[in-house]
């Protein structure tokens, strides 16, 4: 072999090696932010759910309110 040859040969491997660890590291971030987007997401989940409850504790509220009165509405027209 000539000396050209092996100096493409070494140089065509670290390109393969940088190639492999570009990927490796793109990789890691892209997983990195993809976990930060589902975080994101199921915060805004959990928010939304925690919101319906208290609606609808604060529905229960009203209509057990709106129960007794019609309750002594009715005790006190018959």
């Amino acid at each position: 072999m000539n000396t050209f040859s092996v100096v493409m040969s070494v140089v065509a491997a670290i390109g393969t090696i940088l190639s492999i660890t570009f990927a490796i590291l793109a990789f890691g971030r892209n997983k990195s932010n993809d976990n930060a987007e589902i975080q994101s997401r199921l915060a805004k989940i959990e928010t939304d759910i925690l919101y319906i409850r208290e609606t609808l504790d604060d529905s229960k509220d009203w209509r057990k309110d709106f129960d007794e009165r019609l309750r002594k509405l009715e005790k006190g027209g018959k």
